[in-house]
């Protein structure tokens, strides 16, 4: 560690070691601050302002309260992100994140390599908004057909963001039409159950088959060639071919896609998972996103003339002395867990060391498009969001909720939906259990042979957790009011 300074890596395995939640503290000194650096100009700011303008203010709508709260990124892909988030029907902040990231990859995949002190790489993203219905994530592609119009793109906008590939083949013609390109996946968890499947078809097969090489063939000096056709020799060798995705999905329609099976393909470590939660905010009744600040829109303009589907000369983006000590610090910490996890973390995790550097040289273009350069904030940013996203998929293999993970027990399954669903003073009833743990797939296995056998799971998981004094049957004083049936106490 150079000097006497900690980076946020080594805190972080701090933390971890003593409990603490890294994500929460580290998003509480990220907002203080800013709002330090911004105090005095805000002060000099209001003395301007007509104290009538504050005289009924209006209340914001109210944002989802559930999973991870991601700030907006540093730098000018945060003006962006904030822009453009106020043209969503509904606060969702991820969504536009998703939108900024995305744009950048796929416009700028194949101008541009990431000069990265690990090695040199593509800058290109597979991303995956997770949110409720009706809770905005559409907006998602809203605000990336909003910027193609800003760049100057509209022309090119279909092979910028074009139609879902249905085969390995499909994908191969659309890379030498487009060789950088964004693929839209409304609804990838529904997606994803059909290619990950062991039941799925050839086609299916060799789309998921190119999805997993072409994550890796936009660094430096990688040819695609492609998978023939019958009938033909295969298709035009492209140089480094820059392909990102974007999807959206729904929690639970995800988790039904994933088992330890499906994790073990590679791709769902690829995805950067961004949480919005699993409870919309409150609908706005008008939504816009204004202007386009003319800071964004300059950068949006002078990314723009660099998309071609030529093979252009490629820009490296640089790397501060402060980004990779950070990228260092960040590293050591992520190592320290892949090695000390389970194979199911180590599986999920294991590609947090490429997805962090590619976010953070999206964040560099955004900010110079001319030069770039990757600075200590925008590594930070991104070690941080590739790790909630992982942390959001291995807590839903804690939970029970994606099938298959062999450290999973009955036992850990009900615990968990037991915290989630106690009340604020932390009870439970018998009733919301048996009504809720159906839902989740080690449960739902023991349904499947018939409702005795599920009661039974129940009751003997129930008894369990009594034992080992996570629940606490509650005796008639202490029970809360309008709980009716047998009421447990959990313990956090």
């Amino acid at each position: 560690m150079p000097g006497d300074k900690i980076g946020p890596g080594s805190l972080r395995h701090l933390f971890n070691e003593h409990g603490i939640d890294f994500q929460g503290e580290w998003k509480s000194a990220m907002s203080e601050i800013d709002g330090n650096r911004d105090l005095d100009r805000a002060r000099a700011h209001n003395a301007t302002l007509d104290p009538a303008m504050f005289a009924a203010p209006k209340e914001e709508p109210k944002a989802a309260q559930s999973g991870v709260q991601i700030a907006p990124p540093p730098g000018l892909a945060g003006t962006a992100v904030q822009w453009l988030e106020a043209g969503n029907h509904v606060p969702n902040i991820q969504a536009s994140i998703a939108s900024v990231l995305g744009v950048s990859a796929a416009v700028c995949g194949r101008a541009y390599y990431n000069d990265s002190p690990q090695g040199a790489d593509g800058i290109n993203l597979y991303l995956c908004l997770l949110a409720p219905s009706g809770g905005g994530k559409e907006w998602m592609w809203g605000g990336i057909r909003r910027m193609i119009s800003e760049a100057g793109l509209s022309a090119h906008a279909g092979k910028i963001m074009g139609g879902q590939p249905v085969s390995g083949t499909a994908l191969a013609e659309r890379i030498e039409d487009a060789p950088s390109t964004l693929i839209p996946l409304p609804e990838v968890g529904k997606w994803l159950q059909q290619i990950l499947h062991r039941n799925s078809n050839g086609a299916e097969k060799s789309l998921q088959k190119e999805l997993l090489s072409l994550y890796s063939m936009s660094s430096p000096y990688s040819v695609y060639s492609g998978v023939a056709k019958a009938g033909r020799q295969g298709t035009r060798p492209v140089q480094h071919p820059a392909v990102s995705i974007i999807g959206e999905s729904t929690h639970s329609s995800l988790w039904d896609a994933l088992s330890d099976e499906s994790v073990r393909s590679g791709l769902v470590s690829r995805l950067t998972v961004l949480d919005a939660g699993t409870t919309p905010g409150e609908d706005r009744y008008t939504a816009s996103a204004g202007t386009c600040p003319v800071a964004v829109l300059d950068s949006l303009l002078s990314m723009g003339s660099r998309w071609t589907v030529e093979t252009p000369t490629r820009i490296p983006v640089r790397w501060s002395d402060a980004a990779r000590d950070m990228d260092r610090e960040c590293f050591a910490s992520w190592s320290a867990e892949k090695q000390s996890g389970t194979d199911d973390v180590r599986e999920v995790i294991s590609r947090q060391r490429q997805n962090a550097p590619r976010i953070a040289a999206n964040l560099a273009l955004w900010d110079n498009p001319l030069e770039p350069v990757v600075s200590a904030e925008h590594i930070a940013w991104a070690w941080m969001v590739v790790d909630s996203g992982c942390q959001t998929i291995l807590g839903a293999f804690r939970a029970g909720e994606i099938s298959g993970s062999a450290s999973t027990s009955l036992d850990d399954v009900l615990a968990s939906l037991a915290r989630e669903r106690a009340d604020k003073n932390g009870f439970v009833a018998r009733s919301t259990l048996q009504n809720y743990a159906k839902r989740r797939p080690l449960f739902r296995e023991s349904l499947k042979n018939g409702g005795n056998q599920y009661t039974q799971a129940l009751r003997e998981t129930i008894r369990s957790l009594e034992e080992s004094g996570v629940l606490t049957l509650a005796g008639e004083s202490d029970r809360p009011d309008g709980m009716i049936g047998r009421v447990y106490y959990v313990a956090r």
